[in-house]
């Protein structure tokens, strides 16, 4: 194993493999943040959707039977 990974990274220079690291890092820290928050958007729009259905028209009203949502 500690032979295979040698010749991984032989002809590698260190700092282009550090800066890849950090750029991964970086990557993983907003993934890390944004998922949460389209997961939170996305439950939001479903709960909105799911009330549209349930009231009288349901999604196949005109768009002037139903007042806008204030955003």
């Amino acid at each position: 194993m500690g032979t295979a990974g040698i010749r991984l990274i032989r002809g590698l220079a260190p700092n282009e493999v550090a800066d890849d690291l950090k750029r991964l890092r970086c990557h993983e820290r907003i993934s890390i943040h944004v998922a949460p928050a389209i997961e939170r958007r996305l439950t939001v729009l479903t709960s909105i959707s799911s009330e549209d259905d349930r009231s009288e028209g349901g999604a196949f009203a005109s768009p002037s039977e139903h007042p806008r949502r204030p955003t």
